[in-house]
């Protein structure tokens, strides 16, 4: 959840480890609550480290878990922050089906039981965005007129309200209450690492 697309890489995990319906709660909540936390908190810090848009566009792609947060942390900084993240966070998408295949030939691996892995091969995410991105650059040879592409960004707006509404209805205070400290605890230390170790890799790339 923390490594590549929160909420949506819990579920196909889990389809696959067949965790016990409270964990998988759990840990819909701890990657809700930090990613929230970053989506306020990352703005802050790369105003305070004078980040350029695209710096930190790449910053928060790579480190914030759902794609709602990223649109919402990069959107904070400028409309092309927001894209640039936007693109990041396609890239670690792309890595859902990978893993989570790879997680099945481990466990089989190690003798474990398996359940089936529903996941998708094709990052539906990265098609819509490529689609639309075509559209929006090709523009009015492809017939699209400006009421058109206004149109088309209240219904981005939409929903981008309705990810971020979901998110939340998947987040459960008490679940988290009630599983203790140290999964909270264990996801803020994921987190503070991917967020350290990809500004670490900005710096060292020098963007």
């Amino acid at each position: 959840g923390t490594s590549i697309c929160g909420a949506s890489a819990i579920v196909a995990a889990d389809s696959v480890v067949q965790a016990e319906s409270e964990e998988s709660a759990v840990s819909l909540g701890v990657i809700t609550l930090w990613g929230t936390v970053g989506i306020f908190v990352l703005p802050l810090l790369g105003q305070a480290l004078s980040m350029t848009q695209f710096a930190y566009g790449v910053w928060a792609g790579a480190s914030l878990q759902e794609m709602a947060q990223v649109v919402a942390g990069g959107a904070a900084m400028g409309d092309e922050a927001s894209k640039v993240a936007t693109v990041v966070k396609l890239a670690r998408i792309c890595l859902l089906a990978p893993v989570v295949f790879y997680l099945v030939w481990w466990m089989k691996s190690k003798h474990k039981s398996v359940g089936e892995a529903k996941v998708s091969p094709v990052p539906w995410f990265l098609v819509v965005f490529v689609v639309f991105a075509a559209l929006n650059s090709l523009g009015p040879s492809v017939g699209l007129t400006k009421p058109v592409v206004d149109w088309l960004v209240k219904v981005d707006t939409l929903a981008l309200s309705i990810g971020m509404a979901g998110v939340g209805l998947k987040t459960s205070v008490k679940d988290l209450k009630s599983a203790g400290w140290k999964p909270v605890v264990a996801g803020l230390a994921a987190w503070v690492f991917i967020t350290l170790f990809s500004i670490a890799t900005i710096k060292l790339a020098g963007i």
